[in-house]
């Protein structure tokens, strides 16, 4: 991956995937490659997360259109390379906002739900 073509987002918002039927090509590593996103998106890298849930999905029915959603990912890390978490402590006093959101059933496979939620420590002034 040293040499790939940078990805400006972490998934492509129009592509579905969804459960191979054929076995999984155990020459691909899959599995240890969702696992160190995962580890990045937790500790790092939350921007990734929901590509990285959206990939974990498959850990056992995978196939090349889910490695090469792997490979987004990690091309999109790439090219991010300088991205990061910062904080900043004050001493002034903040708010803490919270957002959330949900859709219904979209997962076509299982028609399972999505949820996110983010909260922002916002210095008032």
């Amino acid at each position: 991956m040293e040499n790939a073509n940078p990805y400006s987002v972490s998934v492509d918002p129009h592509s579905r995937l969804e459960k191979s039927v054929q076995l999984p090509d155990k020459n691909l590593p899959y599995q240890e490659a969702v696992g160190s996103l995962m580890h990045v998106a937790i500790v790092s890298r939350p921007d990734i997360m929901f590509a990285v849930n959206l990939v974990s999905r498959f850990l056992n029915c995978y196939d090349e259109s889910h490695w090469t959603a792997v490979k987004k990912i990690l091309k999109y890390l790439k090219d991010t390379v300088n991205y990061g978490l910062c904080y900043i402590t004050s001493s002034k006093s903040s708010e803490l906002i919270g957002f959330s959101d949900a859709d219904y059933a979209n997962d076509v496979t299982t028609r399972r739900s999505t949820t996110g939620y983010i909260f922002i420590k916002m210095e008032q002034l």
